[in-house]
Parts: structure tokens; C-alpha cells; sequence
């Protein structure tokens, strides 16, 4: 929604396998009065042929065995398919990373959140793609490295 708020002649949508997750969407667009155009399905499947300037996720990204030591209104609230990113938190960036360059233009930009440490290992993976290049993390107010990007050659 702060895309759509910040890009307001941006075509923005959102994608999930969470019926749920997306009727929640739809209410946050309607209060922050955005328009999003929000589809079920997983990762670019619903986008099959359709080329982007931008592609931004907040993935699952913690390891699996972390989950149950999260704060309850993390651990409790959310989905446990929103949260679980594997045995070390990259299932999700071993997938969409590889996949991506098929739905981005030309210098378009591929933005993902981190969990806490995993940004060396997710540059990692853009790397070994080839498909990258002006790779970058970027810190939050915290200054924990929290977004990882790349821009296709």
C-alpha cells in the first residue's frame, strides 16, 4: 500500500496464495483510499507473459526452528506460511530470485526483505543468478540490513 500511496500513477499489484491475506489487502488499499490490483496465486504465475519495472516482496524469511521463539503477536497473529522460510530462512529467495528476470523489463529492479543476517547470503544468490548486477542492502533505522536488491542486465 505505500507503494501505491507514494507511486500514485504506478499500476501496483499484489500477489498471494492466501485468500485471506488479500481481502486484508483490499481493506488496507480502501482505508489508505490506493488502488492495488491484487490476484491469488503464487509468486508470477498469475503474471504469465506480463513484463515489470519493479518487483518488491517481504517473503518468509524465518528459519523454521526460530518461529517458536518469535513474540506472540508475530508468532500467534500471523499465517504460518507468511513467516516459515525454511531450514535457514531462504527458501523463498532460492525461488523468486532465479524466476524473477523473467518478469522484469530490462533495468528493471528486483527489492526483497531480509531477516536479521541473511543479507550476505541473498546477494549471494543474485550473484549466482547472472542476471544481476548494482546489487545492493540497504540498513533500517535500526541499521539492520532489512532489503536486498538487484537490477537485471
Amino acid at each position: 500500500m505505500a507503494l501505491a500511496r507514494t507511486c500514485p500513477d504506478a499500476h501496483v499489484y499484489g500477489v498471494d496464495p492466501s485468500l485471506k491475506a488479500l481481502e486484508l489487502a483490499q481493506k488496507n488499499a480502501d482505508r489508505h483510499g490506493v488502488t492495488v490490483t491484487l490476484v491469488q496465486g503464487s509468486l508470477f504465475e498469475p503474471f504469465e507473459g506480463q513484463k515489470f519495472d519493479l518487483i518488491v516482496s517481504n517473503p518468509p524469511y524465518i528459519p523454521t526452528a526460530e518461529i517458536a521463539g518469535l513474540q506472540p503477536e508475530v508468532r500467534d497473529y500471523e499465517p504460518l506460511e507468511a513467516l516459515d522460510g525454511g531450514t535457514d530462512g531462504l527458501d523463498f529467495y532460492r525461488r523468486i530470485i532465479p524466476v524473477a528476470p523473467s518478469c522484469l523489463e530490462k533495468g528493471g529492479w528486483l527489492l526483497l526483505e531480509v531477516g536479521i543476517g541473511e543479507a550476505p547470503e541473498v546477494l549471494k544468490i543474485f550473484e549466482a543468478t547472472g542476471y544481476f548486477h548494482e546489487l545492493f542492502s540497504a540498513r533500517d533505522t535500526g541499521t539492520i540490513e532489512r532489503v536486498v536488491g538487484g537490477r537485471k542486465k
